[in-house]
C-alpha cells in the first residue's frame, strides 16, 4: 500500500547518506529506489505506479509486470524465471554481477519490477 510511502523513502535516504547497512527488501527495495531517483537521478517526481494512482508523475521508477493484471490483487503475482535484459551491459553494474551478460534469467516473485 501506500501509508507512510514518504517516510520510508526518507528512511531508506538517511541510510544511504549516513552510510548505514540497509536491506530492502520487497517494499523497502522499492522506496530505496524511488529515494535514490529522486536524490541523486534528479527526478523530483519519481515514484511506483502503485503509488501514483492519479497518473501526475512523468517518472515511474516501479512500473507493474507487463504480465500482470492491475486491477486483480488475488492470485495474480509472477512466479517462477523470466528474462532481464541489460540495455548497455558494458556500462551496467548489474550485468557485470553476472560476468557482463546482456541477458539472463532471473526469479521473480511480485508484481512490480524496476
Amino acid at each position: 500500500g501506500d501509508r507512510g510511502i514518504e517516510g520510508k523513502a526518507r528512511a531508506a535516504g538517511l541510510a544511504r547518506e549516513w552510510k548505514k547497512p540497509y536491506l530492502g527488501v520487497c517494499l523497502g527495495m522499492q522506496v530505496a529506489i524511488i529515494q535514490f531517483a529522486r536524490d541523486i537521478l534528479g527526478l523530483a517526481d519519481a515514484t511506483s505506479e502503485e503509488f501514483d494512482k492519479a497518473g501526475l508523475s512523468k517518472n515511474h521508477v516501479i512500473e507493474y509486470m507487463p504480465e500482470i493484471a492491475k486491477d486483480t490483487m488475488g492470485a495474480n503475482m509472477r512466479l517462477g524465471a523470466r528474462w532481464v535484459e541489460f540495455s548497455k551491459p558494458e556500462a551496467s553494474l548489474g550485468a557485470g554481477l553476472y560476468g557482463g551478460a546482456a541477458r539472463i534469467m532471473e526469479r521473480h516473485r511480485h508484481r512490480y519490477e524496476f
